[in-house]
């Protein structure tokens, strides 16, 4: 489902106008990012927790075969919550 679908979704299912579906989505997904970069999660009850990882991956050369020492990286990782799992892949 991509986001016209999702948002058309949004305003059948609450009986109002696309645009106003629009900007409740996009509210949430802004909210949602918000509380990522400030907090480092966010847990929606009902569908899952969304949390930063920090990783550290070595570096090569590959050429030569030698260590470079480690980087760090971020990445985002998802939780389902076990209402959602359940609801998608059945339990």
């Amino acid at each position: 489902m991509g986001t016209i679908v999702f948002v058309g979704a949004i305003a059948k299912e609450l009986e109002i106008r696309k645009k106003e579906a629009k900007t409740i989505f996009l509210s949430v997904v802004d909210i949602i990012v918000r509380g990522i970069v400030e907090d480092g999660y966010v847990k929606v009850d009902e569908l899952g927790t969304f949390k930063v990882k920090e990783k550290v991956k070595p570096v090569r050369d590959i050429h030569r075969g030698v260590s470079l020492g480690k980087k760090k990286f971020k990445s985002i990782s998802f939780k389902p919550a076990r209402e959602f799992k359940e609801a998608v892949v059945g339990g």
